[in-house]
C-alpha cells in the first residue's frame, strides 16, 4: 500500500522481536508515566474554565499550564514540575532505547527531584510506583491524608498486574 518497498513479513518479524525482549522495567516506566500523564490532564482540565481546546496539548505543554496556574505554594509548584520533567525525561530515554547508564541516572535525576517533593527516609530506594503514587497524591488538595495509602496502592496494582508474567529481563534497573 504504501509503494516504497516495505516487506511486511520482515517488519513482523521485527515486532516478534522485540516482543520477546519485553522489559518489566520499562513496562513499569512508560505504564506509570501514563498514569501520571493522564492525572495531571485532569488537573489541567480542572484549572480551566473552558478545557476543551486544552486536551489536544502534549504532556509538556500540560505541564507549562500546570505550573502557570498553580493555585498552591510557589515553592510546592516548582518542585512538582521538577519531578514532572525529570519523569518525562525518563520516559523519553526508555521509550527511545537509551543505554542502561543513561536510563540509571535519570532514575536517580527523578529520586532526587522526588526527594524535595516528598522526603523521607528511603530516598535513594524510591520506586516508579511509588513516585507516579506519590505525585498523584501531591496534586491532591490534601496530599498528606492520601500520600502512604496511595503509594501502597500503586505498588500492589503493579504486582498484581505483572505477577506470573514472564516478560524478560529488568533491564532498565
Amino acid at each position: 500500500m504504501a509503494r516504497v518497498g516495505y516487506d511486511a513479513f520482515e517488519g513482523l518479524k521485527r515486532l516478534a522481536e522485540a516482543g520477546e525482549r519485553l522489559d518489566i522495567g520499562v513496562a513499569e516506566v512508560l505504564v506509570y508515566h501514563l498514569a501520571v500523564e493522564r492525572e495531571v490532564a485532569l488537573v489541567v482540565d480542572k484549572l480551566a474554565v473552558y478545557p476543551d481546546p486544552l486536551r489536544s496539548l502534549s504532556h509538556a505543554n500540560r505541564m507549562k499550564v500546570l505550573g502557570a496556574f498553580w493555585r498552591g505554594p510557589k515553592e510546592a509548584g516548582e518542585a512538582l514540575l521538577t519531578v514532572l520533567q525529570r519523569f518525562n525525561e525518563l520516559r523519553n530515554g526508555v521509550a527511545h532505547g537509551d543505554p542502561p547508564r543513561r536510563i540509571e541516572a535519570a532514575k536517580s535525576r527523578l529520586r532526587e527531584a522526588f526527594a524535595v517533593l516528598l522526603p523521607g527516609d528511603d530516598e535513594n530506594q524510591r520506586t516508579i510506583p511509588e513516585i507516579a503514587a506519590g505525585v498523584i497524591g501531591f496534586l491532591a488538595d490534601n496530599p498528606s491524608n492520601a500520600q502512604l495509602r496511595l503509594r501502597r496502592m500503586a505498588a500492589d496494582v503493579f504486582e498484581q498486574t505483572f505477577a506470573g508474567h514472564d516478560v524478560g529481563t529488568d533491564k532498565a534497573d
